[in-house]
């Protein structure tokens, strides 16, 4: 059985982009989390302590997002779930970036995942 957390759509606002004008001012990106605590759901005895407390991880998302400037979106991903990986308890953890910038295209996704 495996039971899992969503975040879904988090807006963070953030340097990012290949060019310096594109870095100049920030751009909205949403960031979906998806993990798996190491401790099962019905193992949580009703417990705050027991499982990854999801508010946490959406802090950690927008502190991770907003520290510095960079010029891939997948760099992003890659130091979101290094970062969230480092902090809780995780069996699993999946981070999709949605970025809104070609022209005639509703969005452009970015997914990494890390397991154990």
């Amino acid at each position: 059985m495996s039971s899992s957390i969503t975040i879904s759509r988090q807006q963070v606002s953030t340097h990012i982009g290949i060019t310096e004008e594109e870095r100049r001012l920030p751009q909205v990106l949403e960031v979906t989390a998806t993990f798996t605590p190491l401790v099962s759901f019905e193992e949580l005895g009703d417990d705050l302590e027991n499982t990854v407390d999801y508010s946490q991880v959406y802090l950690q998302i927008l502190e991770i997002s907003c520290a510095k400037s960079r010029d891939l979106v997948e760099t992003l991903a890659v130091d979101l779930v290094n970062g969230i990986w480092a902090q809780f308890p995780l069996q699993s953890i999946e981070v999709r970036i949605d970025k809104f910038i070609l022209p005639n295209v509703e969005r452009v996704s970015i997914t990494h995942s890390r397991t154990r």
